[in-house]
C-alpha cells in the first residue's frame, strides 16, 4: 500500500523522533513480516510504503 501527498514534508530528525503516529504503523507492519519505507524531503511531499506479505501466511495455513 502506498499513501503520497504533497505537503510540507519532513526533515530526517522529524521521521525518526518525533512521530508517534508512524513509529506505530511500522510496529504493527513489522508485527505481521512486512516492512515501512518512508520518502520525504522538507517542502515537497511524503510517501509511506507498507508492504506486508499476505502470500506467506496463505501457505503457512496449508503447513498444517
Amino acid at each position: 500500500m502506498n499513501v503520497e501527498d504533497n505537503g510540507k514534508g519532513m526533515d530526517e530528525q522529524t521521521r525518526i523522533h518525533k512521530s508517534i503516529g508512524l513509529t506505530s504503523i511500522k510496529k504493527e507492519t513489522e508485527m505481521y513480516g512486512g516492512s515501512l519505507r518512508l520518502l520525504s524531503k522538507k517542502g515537497q511531499g511524503t510517501k509511506v510504503m507498507i508492504n506486508i506479505p499476505l502470500i506467506q501466511k496463505v501457505a503457512s495455513s496449508y503447513e498444517s
